[in-house]
């Protein structure tokens, strides 16, 4: 649990401190040509469920950043709709090796 905490928190850091603004719209602080989009996930029972899941999306080419929400079983992924489809994150997550996850809705 705690080294995939610390891996999370690494992630955010990067992603949210790093990344030059010029890449982002000031109104809505995501990327130019970037999309958001909520899944409803089924099997986030364990403490190491969020980071599995963060760990197994962000790794996708397309993905720029997420957001676990354990205690609503929800996440929030930003992505570049022109590089991964909705559909591929959804196998990537139902596909983890690590845990059996179901995405059960979307919206965004």
């Amino acid at each position: 649990m705690r080294k995939c905490s610390l891996l999370v928190s690494l992630l955010f850091l990067l992603l949210f401190f790093v990344c030059p603004s010029e890449y982002l719209h000031a109104a809505s602080g995501m990327p130019k040509g970037a999309a958001k989009v909520s899944f409803s996930i089924k099997g986030m029972e364990c403490a190491d469920c969020p980071g599995i899941l963060a760990l197994t999306v962000h790794s996708l080419d397309g993905v720029f950043g997420i957001t676990v929400l354990p205690e609503s079983k929800t996440l929030q992924v930003i992505y570049f709709p022109d590089q991964i489809s909705v559909k591929a994150i959804i196998k990537a997550i139902e596909e983890s090796k690590d845990a059996k996850f179901k995405v059960l809705s979307t919206s965004g």
